[in-house]
């Protein structure tokens, strides 16, 4: 492949909302660009529950490109996203659920449509985890989390660059398993046992710390990576990474 270039690229977002409100401001991030807008999700309360919150991701991607290697496209237009998110961040008893189809463009290998990703890698519920908060301090995860290692998040709406690059795919983007956060003041701490590259089976752990420096400026310390030898080896568990270590140190300014 001599060059690369993208054709077009449409992206919409939609947030529904009573009122005003802050944009997420978790791993469910909408990035806040020049091309996608952070909506504002729809608030609702259930009664004895309380309150939840819910979103609407549609974003387009159009792509076209010179020497195109057998099996890929030389032009295409598909739906990168078509997901709702569900969640409730407040409370003894939290959850989040993220359905629909995305698809998850990276350099170096060859596009695969909304419909075909979803289905060969995390289906069509990526995301589905319920949370225990027994404090302002602590909460406990478990279920289909998002993975520990990397920065770039899985969904394109997440992130600035829309094809991902090299790095990004030596790091797990979702696993199976469970989290427990410890935030006090400017620190966050989280510790994790998962499946890694979704191989179902607990043979990873994981610990990060972040500290906010200031309201620009963050720093953290991320280690995640395979416990005990696992042989499997699909689409989305490659046996290499599956097996393997992730090191970050991290500094943020926005």
């Amino acid at each position: 492949m001599k060059s690369i270039c993208i054709a077009s690229l449409c992206i919409f977002s939609v947030g529904l909302a009573f009122g005003q409100a802050e944009p997420p401001k978790d791993a469910d991030d909408f990035l806040g660009t020049s091309f996608l807008v952070s909506p504002t999700p729809r608030k609702f309360n259930v009664t004895n529950f309380g309150e939840i919150q819910f979103h609407a991701v549609v974003t387009g991607i159009g792509m076209s490109q010179t020497n195109a290697v057998v099996g890929d496209y030389n032009s295409l237009v598909d739906i990168s996203n078509a997901q709702i998110v569900l969640k409730k961040d407040s409370g003894l008893f939290q959850f989040y659920v993220q359905s629909g189809y995305y698809s998850t463009p990276s350099f170096g290998s060859t596009y695969q449509r909304a419909a075909v990703q979803t289905k060969d890698s995390f289906g069509i519920v990526p995301l589905a985890s319920i949370s225990v908060a027994p404090s302002k301090n602590w909460i406990f995860t478990g279920g289909k989390i998002n993975s520990f290692g990397g920065y770039e998040n899985t969904f394109t709406y997440q992130n600035a660059n829309i094809d991902r690059g090299l790095l990004w795919n030596q790091t797990s983007n979702v696993s199976k398993g469970f989290q427990a956060t410890y935030k006090e003041n400017s620190v966050t701490a989280a510790l994790t046992l998962n499946d890694g590259f979704y191989s179902n089976q607990l043979s990873w752990m994981g610990a990060s710390i972040n500290y906010q420096i200031n309201s620009q400026s963050s720093t953290s310390l991320v280690w995640a990576g395979a416990i005990k030898t696992n042989s499997t080896n699909t689409f989305i568990t490659p046996v290499l990474q599956n097996n393997s270590q992730i090191f970050n140190a991290i500094y943020t300014y926005s």
